[in-house]
């Protein structure tokens, strides 16, 4: 069997960066303003209005720079690694909120974005580990 080229693996991968990485640049902030806007979200939200926030901004820009940082194919390995670790770091704490959500019971389409925002975030840092660098 033929391997593919690699300018066809790179825009492969290329996909499945953006793919991941629109899940939680359009759902983190939407997560955000629900908490903000409503006292009985922020009440539900495990690290409070203003933790729940900032877990949803921080990983939303972990998620950001992530994403460059694979596009571009930067080659600091040491770089690659440790924001790979923070944004599982912040799957995890996505994760928390999630099930902060759930176990309210009355928020589950918080936590059904939560989640899948959660899943993305892990992805994108295990992309970030994959892509080759330049």
């Amino acid at each position: 069997m033929e391997q593919p080229s690699l300018a066809r693996r790179q825009q492969t991968g290329r996909t499945l960066l953006l793919l991941w990485a629109a899940g939680p640049i359009f759902e983190l902030p939407v997560v955000a303003l629900v908490i903000s806007s409503f006292p009985k979200v922020a009440a539900a939200a495990v690290f409070g209005s203003a933790g729940s926030q900032a877990v949803a901004f921080i990983a939303l820009l972990l998620v950001l720079v992530g994403v460059v940082l694979a596009w571009v194919g930067f080659s600091g390995a040491g770089v690659r690694r440790s924001l790979a670790v923070l944004l599982w770091i912040a799957a995890g704490l996505l994760a928390v909120l999630m099930l902060g959500f759930l176990t309210d019971g009355s928020w589950a389409g918080a936590a059904v974005l939560v989640a899948h925002s959660a899943v993305a975030t892990a992805a994108i840092g295990w992309l970030l580990l994959r892509r080759p660098a330049r």
